[in-house]
Formats: C-alpha cells, sequence, structure tokens
C-alpha cells in the first residue's frame, strides 16, 4: 500500500438501495410480510457473497450480517408508528453495512490488513431522517478517537457512506450525494484523501 494507509467509504452492492426503498415502501404501505419476504432474499444474496469467501475472518462477516439482519428484521415485524422517513433510514442503511463487510472480507482474504468500521458509530446526526445534518464537532471527536488510531495499524479501513446515527443510535442518512458528503467531511478531518467505492 505503498506505506500509506487508505481510507474506503463503500457504496451498497448493485441495486441493494432501491431493493432496500422498495422494502420501505411495502413496509410502510402495511404489506411487512412482503416486505419481510423480500429482505430475506436480498439478505441470503448477501450471505452468499460471504460463503463464496474463505478464511479466518468468514465468521466475523456472519456475526456482523446477522447484526444488520437483526436490526431491519425487528423493525419490519412490527406496525410503523413514525414517519416514512425514519423507517427508511433504519432500513435502506442496510445495504452500505452490508456491503461494507463484504469488501472488508475480500480484502482480508487478499492479505491485506483490513480495518472495518461502523461509520455510524462515528458521524454523529441531527434527526431529520432521509436528509440528516452532521454534528462536525462530535464527528471530528469520534474520528480523532476512533479513526486515526486504526489508520496508523491498517493498510486500509473500510466504512461506509451516506449513513450516520442521531445521539439516540437511530440510524440517519445524508440524501442526494450522501457518498460524496461522508468521503467529504471524512477527508476534511482527517486532512486526507479518502477513496470511494
Amino acid at each position: 500500500m505503498n506505506g500509506r494507509p487508505m481510507l474506503l467509504v463503500t457504496s451498497a452492492m448493485g441495486s441493494t438501495t432501491h431493493t432496500l426503498e422498495a422494502i420501505t415502501e411495502a413496509y410502510f404501505a402495511g404489506k411487512r410480510e412482503d416486505a419481510l419476504n423480500v429482505f430475506q432474499t436480498l439478505f441470503r444474496w448477501h450471505l452468499d457473497q460471504i460463503h463464496s469467501l474463505s478464511g479466518s475472518n468468514y465468521d466475523q462477516a456472519i456475526s456482523h450480517l446477522d447484526e444488520f439482519r437483526t436490526e431491519v428484521e425487528w423493525l419490519l415485524h412490527d406496525r410503523p408508528v413514525r414517519p416514512f422517513d425514519y423507517y427508511y433510514d433504519q432500513i435502506v442503511c442496510a445495504g452500505v453495512l452490508m456491503s461494507s463487510v463484504i469488501l472488508s472480507t475480500a480484502l482480508k482474504q487478499a492479505g491485506i490488513k483490513v480495518h472495518w468500521t461502523d461509520v455510524r458509530d462515528v458521524i454523529r446526526t441531527d434527526d431529520q431522517f432521509k436528509n440528516a445534518q452532521i454534528d462536525i464537532s462530535f464527528t471530528q471527536q469520534q474520528i480523532d478517537r476512533l479513526i486515526r488510531p486504526a489508520l496508523s495499524s491498517a493498510d486500509i479501513l473500510v466504512t461506509q457512506g451516506f449513513i450516520g446515527s442521531t445521539d439516540e443510535n437511530e440510524s440517519t442518512t445524508f440524501g442526494a450525494e450522501g457518498l460524496e458528503k461522508t468521503a467529504a467531511i471524512l477527508a476534511d478531518c482527517l486532512n486526507t484523501t479518502v477513496s470511494t467505492l
């Protein structure tokens, strides 16, 4: 890696975001069973990508995917009682999270020293779901506490674009060009170049 660590910000794979948006719409329209079935199919597809890999990082990757699956299924089993935008953010965020785990695992299997970070632990936002505004001060503190040390001991740090979380640990998204917005914030706070995928 030319002696310089890289921070890689990922997006969701293929049409995953579109599928998750459709799942959210079905769920909010009262079609919970349909939404759950489609999500489980999408989850299995991501699981198959992990199954195609092998090695010591396999179990950790499966554990992460199971966490994201549980977050979404927990919502889909109950009737919606909050605005649509709230559920959109809780469900759609699973796409970039699952993608980042698959990419991180593949890089590790290639012999690259990788650190994976859930960006929701780093980027703090308000609760304007689907159009969240970033708390730069708190985010800078988290970058200094979590990202800088990890970058010093890894070739690549993999994290997610487009998402953050509130101080109540509720997932949020940034709207249009959310991936680029995440990369710009991280690059500015770290004073370094950040790549997107």
